[in-house]
């Protein structure tokens, strides 16, 4: 989202939390809601900034053609094989979808695009097993405390 559209969504929202009248009335309300609600959103921005939308770099597509694809997609006459290059692509595509379910279940629906980047799953993952361990332990801690 581009800043009009966090401020235009963060007074939304500030009008849906108080109503019209209190909305109209109350300035410092609205201001105090549309702050928390852009700071908010600044820091879902930051967490989930956009990955690379592949991690080959344009300029490095032909040494992936020549270094894997090019054996594997074309005749020994170096005329290219449409039938494998077909199989290929369906089995390519049904790694992508099957990518995008690991990536959603294992991120709880944060990350599901195929080309994310590992390293961007992985510190989701790891934040969110953190999130995890961190809520285990506050319970352990209330639980001592009510027995004692």
């Amino acid at each position: 989202m581009n800043k009009k559209q966090v401020n235009t969504a963060a007074r939304a929202y500030a009008l849906e939390e108080l109503g019209e009248a209190q909305f109209k009335s109350n300035k410092d309300a609205v201001r105090s809601i549309t702050d928390n609600f852009k700071a908010g959103a600044a820091a879902c921005q930051k967490l989930f900034k956009p990955v690379a939308k592949t991690p080959v770099e344009k300029s490095n597509f032909e040494r992936v053609w020549n270094d894997f694809w090019k054996d594997i997609c074309t005749n020994p006459n170096g005329s290219i094989n449409l039938e494998q290059v077909k199989r290929e692509l369906a089995d390519y595509h049904g790694i992508l979808e099957e990518v995008s379910k690991v990536y959603d279940t294992l991120t709880r629906g944060n990350i599901s695009k195929p080309n994310t980047l590992a390293s961007a799953v992985i510190a989701e993952v790891e934040r969110i097993h953190q999130e995890e361990l961190d809520e285990l332990e506050k319970e352990l801690t209330e639980d001592d405390e009510e027995q004692e």
